[in-house]
């Protein structure tokens, strides 16, 4: 069994949303660069009142998890 499983993408989704293609692409951006992956994605899909600065900080000691720290969103805009 591989360490990162790929999923097959259903069929119902090709076409409206992702190709299988474009999800193992996706797949593999995300895997060597996560952060960079994410900053992408944020930056196509949602709308931003006030850009962020850092895609992500954590610290599993404490319990800390910071996603896209400074942006701000406006929920009903996206």
């Amino acid at each position: 069994m591989s360490e990162h499983p790929e999923y097959p993408v259903p069929a119902r989704f090709s076409d409206a949303h992702i190709t299988p293609d474009r999800y193992a692409e996706w797949y593999r951006e995300s895997m060597e660069d996560p952060a960079a992956f994410w900053a992408a994605r944020a930056d196509e899909f949602l709308q931003w009142e006030s850009p962020w600065h850092t895609v992500t900080h954590s610290n599993l000691a404490t319990g800390e998890a910071q996603w896209f720290a400074g942006g701000k969103l406006n929920v009903s805009v996206n």
